[in-house]
């Protein structure tokens, strides 16, 4: 394309970029002005300006005289560089240079050469004429997250070119435009003051309060900036600590970028995080809240605090097993539970132990043995009585340590109601898992309205009743602008099947915080005595390697071991302690834990073993009586081996981590 000629527009005036065609030719800009002027050109080509990455492109051809071409499709960002690169090492080494022109162009566009007669001479000049100019502007449009223009915006905007300053108020369709502009081709521009915000967020209220506003927000919410459109999210200023100075709204900070003539938006989007506890943070039909959650409230409490302000919903969710009415119900307990432990409103707790709690949900010894295994963390031993190792423990703490209702204990190793509230005071002072005394904690229950999807990222729609996944018992923490609080607002305490609230709440945020507890570290355990009785508030002491954990059995009989991520292979378990002192335990069973390696016979023979067939009795007895205990053919162990049907079950009790400890 040997002749071609283009013109890029720029505050020092108007220059045609050609290929030179020997050293220096004559009217060349120096190397200092080219570089400058080069630095517009780049722009319009990072911009992805299609006439001026067409210049590069023919310009690079015709130096290298066709033997160098730039593969693959250069709006691709690696392509683009690519491009950028070659076209400033031609300008670098004098191959492109710049000439100044004096008609005006806007931006960088190619210059058709028509053939014309020859003009006649023209009159001769002292001086080179000031190029002519024609009408320009800047403009700056607010629009929502899905591209409509923001109505009502009564705010001003600044503008910064050449120098200069100027306030332009905001238009009923979200525009600011400033006409005329006397400086260059680039202006700044940003939202004026406080006021200003405050604005904002009284024109995006009413709007952020619908739910739900599009069908499918995924697909039509802008997500990516590009040379017409920047995204901001809408924040108030952070609230000042004691002694701190006020700090500025992160919007009064953002400068967008102007061109003239070429209408710039701004998408202000819903500023919304969300923490997710997911797994075994709660017991079965209970609300108490589980040691191995602790880790992640740290990160919630942190969370809020670079959040400083934030309003925070707390929503709490269970799976499809269960009548709805009750899971609606136990939901928001969870919610309202993690609330109270969030800001260490002990009273709050000390309600479940009362009378008046329905038995699968009061909470009891069991509960007391785990907040007080909790504290071997901060320096508890628990000797024989645990109760009075803890009575010990908690008289001798000092400053810090000491929870808000620290009151001195009798050291008697009674478990009465001022060790418990004393107790719980003490759990819920773990080190950074409370929140500042004035946020406002709101809670929120989904029931099993929202169960998720098999990525666990989207509600399910198809998702079917009676289902246990540990995925849809969860929690989640949801983070908004503490000036506008949860958009749209919670319909009631808790949510309906088909309440759109939540699933829009849901598609606003960003998640920051995922705490999945994998199944893998716990298990739950079923004590019984030697009849197959069950045995409910027993004691009973797990040995994993030459450590010892003790547990007291719920009212179902039902023991629960966390180890963490890593497990061992097998685990002791002694239950059924007599009166006496040290106490002796009358069963005792070792509890295989990775079984489920091995062919399908040496997997069922140890679930076998773990629910106490096995090995007091033979195969064909243990496998007899498991079939009749489970009502299942009594078939017997054909052939030596486990029948499918009888491993099918066994499956299926191991899947859900249920393993019945029966003495062998």
């Amino acid at each position: 394309m040997l002749g071609s000629r283009y013109v890029i527009r720029t505050p020092m005036g108007q220059f045609r970029a050609r290929v030179a065609r020997f050293r220096d030719p004559a009217g060349a800009l120096d190397a200092d002005a080219a570089r400058r002027v080069w630095s517009f050109f780049d722009y319009e080509i990072e911009t992805l300006d299609r006439d001026a990455v067409a210049a590069a492109l023919e310009l690079h051809q015709e130096v290298s005289f066709g033997r160098v071409r730039l593969q693959g499709d250069h709006r691709e960002p690696h392509r683009l560089e690519e491009v950028r690169r070659e076209f400033e090492r031609a300008v670098r080494f004098g191959a492109v240079v710049f000439e100044p022109v004096e008609r005006l162009v806007a931006h960088v566009r190619r210059e058709r050469v028509e053939p014309a007669p020859a003009p006649p001479p023209a009159p001769p000049r002292a001086a080179r004429a000031e190029p002519e100019t024609t009408p320009v502007h800047f403009e700056l449009t607010f629009v929502d997250e899905f591209g409509a223009p923001i109505p009502g915006l009564a705010a001003e905007v600044l503008f910064r070119h050449d120098g200069a300053r100027e306030l332009i108020a905001v238009d009923g369709n979200g525009t600011a435009r400033l006409d005329e502009p006397t400086g260059g081709s680039f202006a700044w521009a940003r939202l004026a003051d406080a006021a200003a915000v405050d604005a904002l967020r009284d024109a995006l209220a009413p709007l952020w309060a619908q739910a739900p506003r599009v069908q499918d927000r995924r697909e039509q919410v802008i997500a990516k900036e590009d040379a017409e459109t920047s995204i901001v999210h809408f924040r108030s200023p952070p609230l000042a600590r004691d002694g701190e100075a006020p700090q500025q709204s992160p919007l009064l900070t953002r400068d967008f970028k102007l061109v003239t003539d070429e209408p710039h938006r701004v998408s202000v989007q819903p500023h919304v995080e969300l923490a997710r506890l997911i797994g075994f943070y709660f017991d079965t039909n209970k609300c108490f809240l589980l040691p191995s959650a602790v880790p992640s409230l740290r990160s919630i409490v942190e969370l809020h605090e670079r959040n400083r302000g934030a309003a925070v919903l707390i929503v709490g969710h269970t799976d499809t097993s269960g009548e709805p009415a009750y899971n609606e119900r136990l939901s928001l307990e969870r919610a309202e539970a993690m609330a109270a432990y969030l800001q260490d409103r002990v009273d709050d707790w000390m309600a479940w132990y009362g009378w008046d709690q329905p038995d699968e949900k009061r909470w009891g010894a069991h509960e007391d043995s785990l907040m007080i295994e909790s504290l071997a963390g901060r320096g508890l031993e628990a000797g024989p009585s645990p109760t009075l190792s803890y009575q010990q423990w908690h008289n001798a703490l000092a400053g810090a340590a000491r929870a808000a209702n620290w009151e001195h204990l009798n050291e008697d190793g009674k478990i009465g109601p001022k060790t418990r509230a004393q107790l719980v005071g003490d759990y819920m002072n773990h080190d950074g898992t409370t929140l500042a005394p004035e946020v406002e904690v709101a809670t929120h229950g989904c029931g099993e309205c929202f169960p998720l999807d098999e990525t666990g990222e989207n509600p399910d729609a198809d998702a079917q009743n009676g289902e246990r996944d540990q995925m849809d018992r969860r929690v989640e923490v949801f983070f908004f602008d503490r000036s506008l609080g949860a958009q749209p607002p919670p319909p009631a305490k808790t949510s309906k099947r088909g309440s759109p609230e939540y699933p829009e709440w849901r598609a606003r945020a960003r998640v920051v915080a995922e705490a999945i507890e994998a199944a893998g570290g716990i298990y739950r355990l079923r004590l019984h005595d030697d009849e197959s009785r069950l045995m409910p508030n027993a004691t009973c002491r797990i040995w994993v390697g030459t450590s010892s954990y003790l547990r007291t059995s719920d009212s179902a009989g039902w023991v629960e071991l966390d180890l963490g991520a890593v497990c061992p292979a097998t685990v002791v378990v002694e239950w059924g302690e007599d009166d006496s002192s040290p106490p002796e335990y009358r069963y005792s069973q070792s509890i295989e834990l990775e079984c489920s390696e091995g062919d399908a016979e040496v997997v069922a023979r140890a679930r076998l073993q773990n629910i106490g067939y096995l090995p007091a009795l033979c195969l064909d007895t243990a496998v007899r009586k498991f079939q009749h205990d489970y009502d299942l053919e009594l078939s017997g162990a054909e052939g030596g081996a486990v029948p499918e049907p009888v491993r099918a079950e066994l499956d299926r009790i191991w899947n859900d981590r249920d393993c019945d400890a029966t003495p062998p």
